[in-house]
């Protein structure tokens, strides 16, 4: 299967395989672009179905419903009537496509943050610049997994343990350079991140990294996928609702419904994936409270 991206400089067409066992192989071909889509559902031998779609240079998957992805255009009618606006038209108060549809790409993106799921993976090459320990996350990747060079992956360690640990490099480590590149790297921020040593050319690397829900950029077309379950739609549609009535100056009236919209959040991290211990459960601050044990009953 090939999609393409053309949203950016230099088109990618990516070649998509799934073997036996829902194994997902990506390569990024040099076919021509074509009239090939940009998003697609395929499905493995043991019936695995990854929903795939390529933006900005970067290639997400998620796991759909059978019926595959519903798209920010089918919520947006939900929005329009919260909104007592016409469905379907292009908005009288609130344009569908420049505030409707950013405030569902808003609300996918705030859920994620608060319950921490769906993640969806990216690997895509990088390119480091020379001579700097600080590098900047590039557009579409909300958090950095893993840095991969041709001798395998970069260890990941942390801002403190490079300043206090000290060995064997000094506290002027940021200033130290490699011609063969890093041995280390580690988060900073949201969206920043260091190396150690810094290369001292330009050096292409692989980052494995979390994305964010959307990957094409602003304004959207209303067929960018949604890949939360369905049970969960109400809470995107409360909170896009919430978004818009700001412009309204009726941001106390609409508080129940962003009431509504971090209940479903913690109802949703008790019972999707429970694989890990970071559960969304403070609704007075709309932040993640810490770790906290995964309810068993």
């Amino acid at each position: 299967m090939l999609l393409a991206d053309s949203s950016i400089l230099s088109p990618i067409v990516w070649s998509i395989t799934v073997s036996t066992g829902g194994i997902l192989s990506t390569t990024a071909t040099g076919y021509s672009i074509a009239s090939y889509p940009t998003q697609q559902i395929v499905t493995a031998p043991n019936s695995v179905a990854y929903a795939i779609s390529v933006g900005q240079g970067f290639l997400q998957t998620s796991f759909p419903s059978p019926t595959g992805l519903t798209t920010i255009g089918t919520l947006a009618n939900q929005v329009q009537e919260r909104l007592e606006e016409t469905v379907g038209a292009p908005g009288v108060f609130w344009s569908l496509q420049y505030e409707i549809y950013s405030a569902l790409v808003e609300a996918m993106n705030d859920l994620m943050l608060l319950v921490g799921r769906p993640t969806q993976i990216v690997q895509t090459p990088f390119t480091l610049a020379a001579n700097s320990a600080w590098q900047t996350i590039p557009k579409g990747v909300f958090i950095p997994t893993d840095l991969y060079n041709s001798a395998g992956r970069i260890r990941r360690v942390d801002l403190n343990s490079m300043d206090f640990t000290q060995s064997p490099w000094t506290g002027s480590w940021q200033n130290d350079t490699s011609a063969t590149g890093p041995v280390r790297w580690g988060p900073i921020g949201v969206n920043r991140f260091f190396v150690h040593p810094a290369p001292t050319t330009a050096l292409t690397i692989s980052m494995t990294a979390i994305s964010l829900p959307v990957a094409e950029e602003w304004p959207y077309g209303g067929s960018e996928g949604v890949p939360f379950s369905d049970e969960f739609f109400v809470a995107l549609e409360e909170y896009a609702a919430l978004y818009c009535r700001i412009k309204e100056n009726e941001i106390t009236d609409a508080m129940p419904m962003y009431g509504n919209y971090l209940n479903l959040a913690r109802r949703m991290s008790q019972i999707q994936d429970r694989r890990d211990g970071q559960l969304f459960a403070s609704p007075s601050l709309g932040l993640v409270a810490g770790l906290n044990p995964v309810p068993k009953t």
